[in-house]
């Protein structure tokens, strides 16, 4: 839960900007009522490339095919 300032701001405080690795630019992903938000480069890290995804995608339908 996040409480927003007067002018709808919140604040990250320092230890988790730096437990983030957050430096100066932010980028958002959110779904429902969630929001996530990471450094640029950490983020690139953690996320499949589109070929990853594809494969990972078949095998999943593959084996739902099996049951």
């Amino acid at each position: 839960m996040v409480n927003l300032d007067g002018n709808g701001r919140f604040l990250i405080s320092k230890r988790l900007l730096k437990t983030a690795e957050i430096e100066q630019d932010i980028q958002f992903i959110g779904m429902d009522d969630t929001i996530e938000i990471w450094s640029p480069q950490n983020l690139k890290q953690t996320l499949q490339t589109e070929e990853e995804f594809g494969k990972e995608f078949e095998n999943i339908m593959n084996a739902s095919d099996a049951l």
